[in-house]
């Protein structure tokens, strides 16, 4: 009731104006242009009623009017359109709207040659006409986009691609020129992100969207280009944001589509409720130090491009529930496509036909029908139909089993991408549960730029659906010339130290290097030893390039001295190596002393076949054994061995600790590399 009335009102008002002052006319031709550039048929209608009422010839009138009939689906009503386009633009010949709604008509009709030339005849008669600009970009973009990937179907390919970026130049070219008369144009924003999409200008598509979300913060479309131009240049924290703003205004089946596991896995029946699918994503976040799931942002942007690229309008099917678009939420982008057009020979008519490459497999996919829907290609069976696909591979099947057996495919880094950091885990007593120390590397880069850099790591220990559980944390500023005692082989030497309970547990060690904006993920399996019984016990080997006492300057320390590891347990011949371990539960005598030794034994590991590891000689190199006394029924030792010019290879190394008091004994190895001396 209230639209009724507020109807009657605009058309009363509009009345007003006319009568009240009949030169208005022409001003109402041009705000009735303008409810058509916007959409705003309903306005559009009473406009048009009122000119026409007036002035029964009015060919403007009479063109919005046939514009209007054009959009109906029935034949019936377009092929009146055309007529009454067509005859009144006639009347009209050098006027840059008559001429617009010709390009319309014929682009309607898909002849797209002459709706071409007439959008430039409407630009000869008004330069500065945005939706006519508009309509030419949009034209050359589908050109480009028909034939960026297009090659022939000769014996001898070759590729269209240089027309292609020769369409792309003119669809740039129009799209800009709009943008400079109508700045806050959406469409033109929007056909010109996509044509950077496209080519992988992402610098021009980010600057194009964070200018267009200036004047428009909260529309869905615009968050969702920019998300996507954030998330190929992996900023992901940007993109979430963007995305989570684009996100509310998603209707409920495509927020249930979106987060559907359906497309990344065969398993579907598995996720029947919303906490098995968020579990389901949270397992496949790839860094769990961020705020953002990378992978669910991927996804989200695959998912909204997928829309935005292979859907079929005229058939009103939306861009991921096409095989084009479901694959390509899947595998992400091909490395490469090759697109044939359709082609008709004497015998045989092909379809258009696209190939997407991957690394590990490729499909194919026909317009069977030419109507933009492309399918997994199937051959025809018949033999003497003269429909013919240029291969003979039924793609639906080879899909199927793809999607069956190849994972979904994600690749994770940040945008300056990932690092080594090499790193060890060593286990100490605790009171009543057992410490870790984890000693990483982080890579000396573009410290001459930034000598001070921001660290933040973390070791997380995850639960049965590897999920983080608990999780310990540091963030650094690293001075990474300025601490070169701290620096060993290109790598700057950092801990971190945490306590847990003994166990099998799975975790996750992520780095990040926020100055550079690099990050490093290893996620495995960590058996932490129990300590907590009375039986002899020694900690794990911590081998070191060099252990000194400690003083106020060294921020990490253990009993007093500080200890810098070998993380990767390799020595030249020429080296010394150090270690430091701990013993625990000694048993004192009835004075309270401890009396132990321990024996430090260095062996090359032997190499060769079977018969050489059962009958070959003992390869022990070094053995020393050394005695203590004491009144600690816990203690630390800390040895050196001179490796003496020993050959290269792989070494194991054995500590043995004999408590003489309780006549027991206990042993723990690990495995050094050494190399040949090397000459500076």
């Amino acid at each position: 009731m209230i639209r009724y009335f507020s109807q009657i009102f605009a058309c009363f008002f509009l009345y007003a104006i006319l009568f009240s002052n009949p030169i208005n006319i022409d001003t109402l031709l041009e705000t009735a242009k303008e409810d058509y550039f916007n959409g705003k048929n309903e306005d559009l209608s009473y406009k048009i009623e009122l000119i026409l009422d007036q002035q029964p010839d009015n060919p403007t009138a009479h063109i919005l009017q046939g514009l209007i009939l054009l959009q109906d689906e029935s034949v019936v009503q377009r092929l009146k359109a055309k007529k009454i386009i067509e005859d009144y633009a006639d009347k009209e010949k050098n006027d840059a709207f008559s001429n617009y709604a010709l390009g319309v008509l014929y682009k309607k009709q898909n002849i797209l040659r002459s709706s071409r030339k007439y959008f430039e005849k409407a630009l000869e008669y008004n330069e500065l006409m945005v939706p006519a600009m508009i309509e030419l970009g949009d034209n050359y973009y589908r050109d480009m986009l028909r034939y960026y990937n297009r090659y022939t179907d000769t014996e001898i390919s070759l590729s269209y691609r240089r027309y292609a970026l020769e369409d792309y130049d003119y669809a740039v070219s129009y799209l800009r020129k709009a943008r400079r008369v109508d700045p806050r144009h959406r469409e033109a924003a929007y056909l010109l992100g996509s044509l950077y999409y496209e080519t992988e200008d992402y610098n021009l598509m980010r600057e194009l969207f964070e200018e267009m979300h200036d004047f428009y913060p909260e529309d869905k479309d615009v968050n969702l280009f920019l998300g996507l131009a954030y998330l190929s240049q992996r900023k992901y924290d940007n993109a979430y944001a963007c995305f989570e703003t684009a996100l509310i205004e998603f209707t409920g089946e495509e927020k249930q589509e979106l987060f559907s596991p359906a497309y990344l896995t065969k398993d579907k029946d598995d996720f029947q409720s919303d906490t098995l699918i968020e579990t389901f994503w949270d397992q496949k976040d790839p860094m769990f130090l961020t705020r953002e799931n990378e992978r669910l942002l991927e996804h989200f942007g695959r998912f909204a491009y997928a829309n935005l690229r292979f859907g079929a309008p005229k058939l009103k099917i939306e861009g991921w529930r096409t095989d084009r678009g479901k694959t390509y939420i899947r595998y992400g982008k091909p490395i490469h496509i090759v697109e044939y057009g359709k082609s008709m020979e004497f015998n045989a008519i092909y379809p258009p036909m696209q190939i997407w490459i991957y690394p590990w497999f490729q499909l194919a996919f026909s317009d069977e029908f030419w109507n933009g829907l492309y399918q997994f290609t199937e051959p025809s069976l018949s033999p003497i139909s003269i429909f013919k696909e240029r291969t003979r591979v039924n793609y639906t099947l080879v899909a199927e089993n793809i999607f069956n057996e190849v994972p979904e495919n994600f690749n994770f880094s940040l945008s300056g991408g990932t690092f080594t950091s090499p790193y060890q885990i060593k286990f100490f007593k605790d009171s009543d549960k057992t410490e870790g120390l984890l000693y990483f590397g982080i890579p000396l880069e573009q410290t001459l730029y930034f000598p001070e850099q921001q660290i933040e790591s973390a070791l997380f220990v995850l639960n049965q659906e590897h999920l983080p559980k608990t999780d310990f944390r540091q963030t650094q500023n690293l001075y990474l010339i300025d601490d070169s005692f701290q620096i060993v082989d290109e790598y700057y030497i950092n801990y971190l130290n945490f306590v847990y309970d003994a166990g099998t547990v799975p975790y996750s060690f992520e780095v990040i290097n926020k100055t550079l904006d690099k990050n490093f993920v290893d996620r495995r399996e960590l058996e932490i030893p129990d300590f907590s019984s009375d039986s002899l016990a020694i900690s794990d080997l911590l081998i070191a390039d060099h252990i000194i006492p400690a003083d106020e300057f060294h921020s990490w320390q253990r009993n007093g001295l500080y200890i810098m590891p070998n993380i990767m347990q390799l020595f030249e011949s020429k080296d010394t190596l150090a270690v430091y371990f701990e013993i625990y539960q000694l048993r004192a005598d009835n004075n309270g002393y401890v009396h132990y030794r321990v024996e430090n034994a260095l062996s090359k590991k032997k190499e060769g076949g079977i018969l050489k590891t059962i009958f070959g000689s003992d390869t022990r190199k070094l053995s020393i054994v050394n005695e203590f006394s004491g009144r600690k029924t816990s203690d630390f030792v800390v040895q050196s061995i001179h490796l003496n010019n020993l050959e290269s290879g792989e070494y194991e190394f054995e500590i043995i600790v004999y408590d003489d008091i309780a006549k027991k004994q206990t042993r723990r190895k690990t495995v050094i590399q050494i190399l040949g001396h090397v000459n500076n």
